[in-house]
């Protein structure tokens, strides 16, 4: 008698522990600064766990380099989706500050080659901005208890 069991294709083998590429909630695992492998600039290694549309949860790793004018604005976008522009501007951030951190990630699907088979992975395409908060004229009241009537 045949076993019981669920059949997966090579194609869902491949992908099972990948998101579909988009947006999702996360937060910061952990991250360690440290030199690129050519030691003239520097980086940040970010693991982050994301939160999949299937409620479960998934590590992803990201290599920021913090010293290269050209991914300049991958650092800012993810200072500012972890709620930390301020301390970015004032230059004052540490790669601490980011650990348990939220945001938006950006993800992305990358295929690689690995003991003559093909893999993939999700890549960090980019950290999602959050939305400007309107200023509010320093004037104005506002109480929630007066119903509007607009």
């Amino acid at each position: 008698m045949a076993l019981h069991y669920k059949k997966i294709t090579e194609e869902e083998d491949q992908v099972r522990n990948v998101l579909e590429k988009g947006q999702y909630p996360f937060s910061v695992k952990s991250v360690m600064e440290k030199p690129t492998s050519k030691k003239d600039n520097h980086m940040l290694e970010v693991e982050i766990r994301v939160m999949g549309n299937d409620g479960r949860e998934y590590n992803v790793k990201d290599w920021i380099v913090t010293t290269m004018e050209e991914m300049a604005w991958k650092f800012r976008h993810f200072a500012a989706t972890c709620g930390l522009l301020d301390r970015y501007e004032a230059e004052v951030l540490e790669a601490r500050d980011f650990l348990g951190k939220n945001g938006v990630v950006k993800l992305t699907i990358s295929e690689y080659e690995k003991d003559g088979e093909m893999r993939k992975v999700n890549r960090v395409a980019d950290y999602v901005k959050p939305l400007a908060k309107e200023k509010k004229n320093d004037n104005s009241f506002v109480d929630d208890d007066i119903p509007s009537f607009v």
